[in-house]
């Protein structure tokens, strides 16, 4: 009776407090199905597929030194109901998305892929993941179907090495990678609710870049032209200068030169006077230096593989011998006037 006469005094009966406690639970549960209660949830289309590297044209250039964020779109849907999904990104093997690699052979080719343009978070697969590292989406209730159209980022950075510490050489890399749909949490996402494997890849072109500078400097992409400039003061003098070509490439390749003039400086004050000035052009390959024929275009090999970043060095003498030296200055020609006197080489990096 007094347990009876306190609950009369509150105003609720004891089997109506239990109805309530009862409806609430009800109400708890129905919350939490329509949480989760999206079907028929898939991932669709990846555009493009197989994911190709663009870069600056249509391929890996290993030269280039911009960092690209290749924007790259794939859809998820869902039949009926609403729900918030997560989309994960593996390899098959560790999830840290740290060390994902396109290979071709024993050769391979760093890659990541991020949630956000700037590049800062890469896309992890949970629940070893943080908020940044996924992609997530809310569908709701109605229409019953609808699809959506996400997009993510792929990148590959500038300028990678080999092992050995050479650009990495041409041929087309690749992985696949598995993408996988959640319905749970980050921190409990339960078994995935659909999956599809994707290819990425990358063309490697081949590409090089030639340097000339000053003697004794090192590879300077703003450097492609040098003077050289002799100086004798009467016909008895020789004179020579020396310049350093440098080469870099992720290939193989041969040295083209070719002369304005055929070999000789022509008379700078009037081109059309015959005089001339015959001179010698050295290229030092594989530690020796061999004089290069310039009365028609000339040849060289070079490099029979890739370079360094920093590329190989093929110092160049060029020097003027003795004028009154008749094995130098052709016999039954007039000894050139005073005055300035030049000619241009071309040099040409060959891919091999």
């Amino acid at each position: 009776m007094t347990a009876g006469s306190a609950f009369a005094h509150r105003g609720i009966p004891a089997r109506c407090l239990l109805a309530l406690i009862m409806a609430a639970l009800l109400s708890t549960a129905v919350a939490r199905a329509a949480a989760a209660s999206c079907n028929g949830v898939a991932i669709g289309s990846f555009s493009p597929n197989p994911v190709s590297w663009r870069g600056s044209s249509t391929g890996y250039d290993p030269l280039d030194s911009t960092r690209y964020a290749q924007s790259v779109t794939f859809t998820v849907s869902k039949n009926t109901g609403p729900c918030t999904v997560i989309i994960g990104a593996t390899v098959g093997d560790a999830d840290s998305g740290t060390n994902r690699t396109l290979a071709r052979g024993s050769n391979t080719l760093s890659f990541n892929l991020y949630t956000d343009s700037q590049l800062q978070n890469v896309w992890r697969n949970p629940p070893n993941a943080t908020s940044n590292q996924v992609i997530t989406y809310t569908f709701n209730s109605a229409p019953p179907h609808q699809t959506a159209t996400l997009t993510f980022y792929y990148n590959i950075p500038p300028q990678q090495l080999t092992s050995a510490n050479m650009l990495v050489p041409t041929g087309t890399y690749s992985r696949q990678v598995t993408f996988y749909v959640y319905t749970g949490t980050l921190n409990n996402p339960g078994s995935a609710v659909s999956s599809t494997n994707v290819n990425f890849q990358a063309s490697v072109q081949s590409d090089m870049q030639v340097s000339v500078v000053p003697q004794g400097q090192s590879f300077s992409l703003s450097s492609t032209s040098q003077t050289v400039t002799l100086q004798t003061i009467d016909l008895q003098t020789a004179a020579s200068g020396a310049v350093d070509l440098w080469v870099r490439a992720n290939t193989g390749f041969k040295l083209q030169l070719a002369s304005q003039n055929k070999g000789v400086m022509k008379y700078s004050a009037n081109p059309a006077d015959p005089s001339t000035v015959p001179y010698t052009l050295s290229v030092k390959v594989d530690g020796t230096y061999t004089p290069v024929n310039l009365n028609n275009t000339a040849t060289l090999s070079a490099a029979s593989g890739a370079t360094g970043l920093g590329g190989n060095d093929y110092p160049i003498s060029i020097a003027v011998t003795n004028l009154a030296n008749t094995t130098s200055f052709p016999t039954g020609q007039n000894l050139p006037l005073a005055g300035s006197y030049a000619d241009v080489v071309t040099i040409t990096g060959i891919a091999q």
